[in-house]
C-alpha cells in the first residue's frame, strides 16, 4: 500500500491532492490541498478561505531563510481557539488544519 488517500477503499475523491506553490501573500482556495509557501524572499501571509465543515489543508513554510509564514483566518473565525487569530510557521514547519463549525480551524 502506497499510503495515498485514494488507495484506501471508500476514500476515493474525498480529498484533493492539489499542490500549490506560492512566494507571496496568498488567499488559499477551497480547491487547494497542500500549499507550499516559500518565504525565502520575505515573510508573508496565507489566508484561509471561509471554513466549511471538514475542509482540510496542509500549509507548509518551505523557506529556509528565517522568514515567517503567517496563517490568517476570515473575520470572525477561530484558529486554535483564538477568534480572528493567526498562526506562525517557521522554516520547514507545517500545519494540518481542518475546520469544524463549532470549534473553527484546528
Amino acid at each position: 500500500m502506497s499510503g495515498q488517500l485514494n488507495d484506501i477503499p471508500g476514500t476515493e475523491n474525498t480529498l484533493s491532492n492539489k499542490v500549490t506553490r506560492v512566494t507571496t501573500t496568498y488567499s488559499v482556495l477551497t480547491t487547494d490541498n497542500k500549499v507550499f509557501c516559500n518565504t525565502d524572499s520575505a515573510g508573508f501571509t496565507a489566508t484561509l478561505p471561509t471554513g466549511t465543515q471538514d475542509l482540510t489543508f496542509r500549509i507548509t513554510n518551505s523557506g529556509s531563510s528565517g522568514n515567517t509564514l503567517t496563517i490568517a483566518v476570515q473575520t470572525g473565525e477561530d484558529i486554535y481557539g483564538t477568534t480572528n487569530g493567526t498562526h506562525l510557521l517557521y522554516d520547514g514547519e507545517s500545519a494540518d488544519l481542518t475546520y469544524d463549525t463549532t470549534d473553527g480551524w484546528y
